[in-house]
């Protein structure tokens, strides 16, 4: 059990680092690693959550539409797996306003995209709203920022669409 709980550290500060240094796909691998030598529920949905969050920021760095939506697709997946691990828990909005989010980015046309926006945002104030500050306040942050996000890319759109 140690040597697992060892394992699982070693691999996670591993992750962190290619995070860290932007190689968003390296960190997916060992993610993965960490998610074989884990059973605990909670720890799971975190690292399946990193798993999505690596692949929506790698797909930023895709070299076309398709690698763009192809790594989109993926950090959906992983997103909605994190949802359905945090179950009941407040988190799981959180997570389900992520995966809303990342569809947009796999939709071409504008109306889809800004009713996806719509859900997503709508999806992240309540479950900010839910979260409370005295239950998670770095997950309370995180939803906050998410939210101010979202409303950006709004704004954008709207801008966009007028041009």
């Amino acid at each position: 059990m140690a040597e697992s709980s060892s394992n699982l550290t070693n691999l996670l500060s591993k992750a962190a680092k290619k995070t860290a240094q932007y190689n968003w796909l390296d960190a997916v691998g060992l993610y993965e690693k960490a998610l074989a030598v884990t059973g605990e529920e909670l720890e799971r949905a975190r690292i399946t959550s990193e798993i999505g969050r690596s692949y929506f920021r790698s797909a930023f760095q895709s070299d076309s539409r398709r690698e763009f939506k192809e790594l989109m697709v993926k950090a959906k997946s992983a997103l909605d797996s994190t949802s359905a691990l945090y179950s009941s828990d407040p988190k799981s909005g959180l997570v389900r306003g992520k995966s809303l989010y990342a569809s947009l980015w796999e939709a071409d046309d504008y109306e889809e995209r800004k009713a996806l926006l719509k859900k997503a945002l709508q999806a992240m104030e309540s479950a900010a709203g839910s979260i409370g500050s005295n239950v998670d306040r770095a997950a309370l942050a995180d939803a906050k920022k998410d939210v101010l996000t979202y409303r950006c890319e709004a704004a954008v759109q709207e801008h966009d669409r007028k041009i």
